[in-house]
């Protein structure tokens, strides 16, 4: 019978511990970076192709309640295109360092929509696997971005 209000006990000091412990809650900034595709002539690009906006929004991630956790940044690309055998062939990269610290990363995303069906063999490329979002230990300290759009065939 003692066991049950020590476990209460235990799990409503770990609730609180991690309550009290949060930081509160504020406006992170986020940053957009637009990637805009260069001349696409048809018949490989589809129509409306040249000069395409692509936006990658970068904002503080989530950071593990770990002690010595590098500190995070999100980079997320929104709205997806639609999938297309031209788009299948592209992705981005963004390239990242860190300001005060020099440390340097790059994340290769995806910005279209992953295909109904995966695709054959011969088309097989891996661009489907990429994410539409990736988060980057950058570490504390201003974070600065470039963004490419990247053409593989």
């Amino acid at each position: 019978m003692r066991l049950r209000p020590r476990l209460a006990a235990i799990a409503l000091g770990t609730v609180a511990a991690l309550c009290l412990g949060a930081a509160p809650a504020s406006a992170a900034p986020t940053f957009s970076t637009p990637a805009v595709t260069g001349i696409e002539l048809p018949p490989v690009a589809p129509p409306g192709a040249s000069f395409t906006p692509v936006t990658v929004t970068a904002a503080p991630g989530v950071r593990p309640l770990m002690i010595g956790a590098p500190a995070t940044t999100e980079f997320r690309v929104a709205p997806l295109a639609p999938h297309t055998s031209y788009n299948a062939a592209r992705y981005l990269i963004v390239d990242w360092r860190n300001l005060q610290t020099g440390k340097t990363g790059a994340e290769r995303l995806r910005y279209w929509h992953r295909p109904a069906q995966r695709p054959g063999p011969q088309a097989d490329n891996g661009f489907w696997r990429l994410p539409t979002s990736a988060t980057a230990a950058t570490g504390a300290g201003p974070v600065v971005a470039t963004v490419r759009n990247v053409w593989k065939t």
